[in-house]
């Protein structure tokens, strides 16, 4: 298991750093609670041409063939992603998944895989909606435009959230309208419903 994060020291630039555990498993060099300072190191990952915000995540995916990729917002506005050449090998330069402009990207983005290994990326840009996009295929032959969620009933006001059920539908989850909220593929790879409220529990 490994832990990304970004981080900025001393007014310097921030740069993803990384730490893992020992064994699968087992602990953490660092211990119980992790010491960035002591047990993470450095990404080697080349840095966005606008760096994001350091309190905004990083959402790491997995490709099919077993390559990670990772999405950040920036500070452009733009959700940029970076991938590696091969599992466990070095990473690209990064690459705008361009949000559309005037409505910027803010907050982490959230990703997970579809049931046949085609990454979806959600984010909140700053009018409170979200928006998503995916892979044409699984492991890199493109993503679509964004696209806004259907059936939002209000501005979200947090990051969303993104997994996968046992059967292969992805669900998403945002704080909108004062209420938590989640949307879910109809079937594995399909159209989204509409939100609604997670049993009308307010935030």
């Amino acid at each position: 298991l490994e832990l990304i994060s970004w981080s900025s020291y001393d007014g310097e630039p921030p740069v993803l750093r990384v730490v893992r555990e020992t064994c699968p498993g087992c602990g953490f060099l660092t211990g119980d609670p992790l010491d960035v300072a002591a047990g993470f190191e450095v990404l080697d990952v080349p840095p966005p041409p606008a760096p994001p915000t350091v309190d905004l995540g990083v959402a790491v995916g997995t490709n099919p063939d077993g390559r990670r990729e990772l999405f950040t917002s920036a500070a452009d506005g733009n959700v940029w992603h970076s991938w590696e050449w091969c599992p466990g090998c070095g990473w690209s330069e990064w690459a705008p998944l361009e949000v559309t402009s005037g409505d910027p990207a803010v907050g982490a983005p959230a990703v997970a895989e579809n049931a046949d290994g085609r990454l979806e990326v959600f984010v909140r840009r700053a009018s409170g909606t979200l928006s998503h996009t995916w892979q044409w295929c699984g492991g890199g032959c493109g993503w679509s435009w964004w696209s806004g969620a259907d059936g939002q009933t209000g501005p979200a006001m947090m990051s969303p959230g993104l997994a996968r059920n046992a059967d292969g539908r992805l669900e998403a989850f945002a704080g909108i309208g004062g209420v938590l909220q989640h949307a879910w593929q109809q079937c594995a790879g399909c159209g989204w419903t509409p939100w609604v409220p997670v049993d009308g529990s307010p935030l």
